[in-house]
Formats: C-alpha cells, sequence, structure tokens
C-alpha cells in the first residue's frame, strides 16, 4: 500500500492566481430560460458592456461541466453570439486572423467569466 501511494501523482496545479467565481444556475435544461428583451449586460466594475455581435477576454480558464458549456482558457478573446440569459451568453473562442469561424464550436459561456472588450 506504501508503494502505490508513493506512485501517485501529484495533483496538478491551479489553473489561475485568483479563484474562479461561482457560477449560479444550471446549464442542463435551457429550453425554459426567457430571452432578455435588450442583449446588452452592464458587467459591474468593468465599464464595459457585453452584447452580441461584441468581444470578450476570458478572466478564468473554463472546465466545462456540461457539454453545452464552451472551452476556453483565460486570455482568450471570446466571440458573444447572442445572450441566454442574466449570467449566460452564447458564444466561441475567436481564433487567429484570417481562420474561417463556421467551424469552431459555439457554447455557453458564464458572464461572471469573461469582461466586455
Amino acid at each position: 500500500a506504501a508503494a502505490a501511494a508513493a506512485a501517485a501523482p501529484p495533483p496538478p496545479p491551479p489553473s489561475s492566481s485568483a479563484p474562479a467565481p461561482s457560477r449560479r444556475g444550471s446549464t442542463g435544461d435551457l429550453s425554459s430560460v426567457r430571452k432578455p428583451s435588450v442583449l446588452e449586460q452592464r458587467i459591474s466594475g468593468s465599464g464595459g458592456v457585453m452584447k452580441a455581435g461584441g468581444f470578450a477576454r476570458a478572466l478564468y480558464d473554463n472546465v466545462p461541466s456540461s457539454p453545452q458549456e464552451l472551452s476556453f482558457v483565460k486570455g482568450d478573446i471570446l466571440v458573444l453570439v447572442s445572450q441566454v440569459n442574466d449570467e449566460w451568453w452564447k458564444g466561441s473562442v475567436q481564433g487567429p486572423p484570417g481562420a474561417a469561424g463556421d467551424d469552431r464550436p459555439v457554447g455557453l459561456i458564464c458572464a461572471s467569466y469573461v469582461r466586455p472588450l
């Protein structure tokens, strides 16, 4: 038993120096989510406005907790497609200049994980 414990890999390093905020709300069933009439959301303290067709920078790494969520890392530029509700957006990770965007995955983005640009 002692040999097995010694062979165990070390825990992974933290993905960010600051802890990620909690993600409220569920990403399981979004069929009952009402889309707000205005597709803008002010993020407190950022001075920016998140809006459909806009861009945001990832503040934290996001490891999806459901298949609907988008995977991204801190610093990624995200293209915001539409607002789902006050806490969630649909979007994709912006690719390199000149790259085709149609094949990029679109998924849910927690609004508290990003800052508008």
